[in-house]
């Protein structure tokens, strides 16, 4: 799960870790068929503790199961068990050596404990066998921004919007790239862009509220955080952010108020001894 304070949904948006295509390891064994389709309605349902058990049945039965191998890698992944999920993409792949999106996750896994140069062969592998898949190159993309290679993290975003126009994230990413530059004008457009094509997607949202605040455009940005929060009122980087610009404007009463519902849904730890100064120091500006 996301631990950045930006809402435990986030990690397979940003990171796009998602079951397509795959055949079945070794055909015949019905058994396990049935244990996986159990797992993929417990999965769907949320019911993740249930879905591990049932794809561990799967593999059981057939132990080169691409699909339950993959889909356990993950659960495992949103659960922050790296190297559980690592040793399970590579199950897949050694059963279907032709099993794209294996790659792909292997990658996302391997790059989440910092093994880029693995993560990068992985992500090169699943293009050798999908040229047209934009997840990887926008994944790619991450990685060279992580590594500070700011040209070729541009080039990998832009080449995932060629292969798809509406792809939001990489505007998303693209807004960043240039907002670490200090290209405000860039930025904006390329966030303006992606909350445009997902006004639904709360991270589009932060993104835009972010540009509009490091360029002082005050009014819009707590537009658009309060449009984040709307979507999704557990986001505490949100209210944070929101918290700070309505002070700044001279709203104490509605920082403060921001600011308690950050402590109500994380009452405990440094992130909200941090809070509770803030709103002591807001609270001194309103007088007795």
């Amino acid at each position: 799960m996301n631990r950045t304070g930006l809402g435990s949904r986030w990690v397979a948006s940003a990171l796009l870790l998602v079951v397509l295509g795959g055949l079945v390891g070794t055909s015949g064994c019905g058994r396990a068929e049935k244990h996986f389709k159990e797992a993929e309605k417990l999965a769907a349902s949320g019911e993740y503790d249930g879905a591990i058990l049932e794809y561990r049945k799967t593999i059981r039965h057939d132990p080169r199961h691409t699909r339950a191998h993959n889909a356990l890698g993950i659960i495992y992944f949103e659960r922050r068990l790296f190297d559980a999920a690592i040793a399970e993409f590579q199950q897949a792949i050694l059963a279907d050596t032709a099993y794209v999106m294996a790659y792909y996750n292997l990658g996302n896994a391997l790059k989440a404990t910092g093994r880029f140069d693995e993560a990068m062969a992985s992500y090169l592998k699943a293009l050798q066998l999908d040229p047209g898949l934009a997840m990887a190159y926008y994944s790619m993309g991450n990685l060279f921004f992580q590594k500070g290679n700011h040209p070729e993290a541009l080039k990998n975003f832009h080449r995932a919007i060629e292969l798809e126009p509406d792809y939001t994230l990489s505007y998303h990413a693209i807004g960043n790239l240039y907002m670490a530059e200090g290209a405000m004008d860039e930025s904006i457009r390329y966030h303006r862009r992606a909350a445009g094509l997902r006004p639904d997607l709360p991270l589009a949202l932060f993104g835009l509220a972010q540009a509009y605040t490091a360029t002082d455009s005050m009014d819009s940005a707590i537009v658009y955080y309060r449009r984040t929060i709307a979507l999704d009122p557990s986001i505490l980087i949100a209210r944070l952010n929101l918290g700070g610009v309505l002070m700044g404007m001279g709203d104490a009463e509605g920082a403060i108020e921001q600011w308690e519902r950050v402590l109500a849904l994380q009452p405990e730890g440094a992130l909200a001894d941090s809070v509770r100064k803030n709103i002591e120091r807001a609270r001194l500006t309103l007088g007795p």
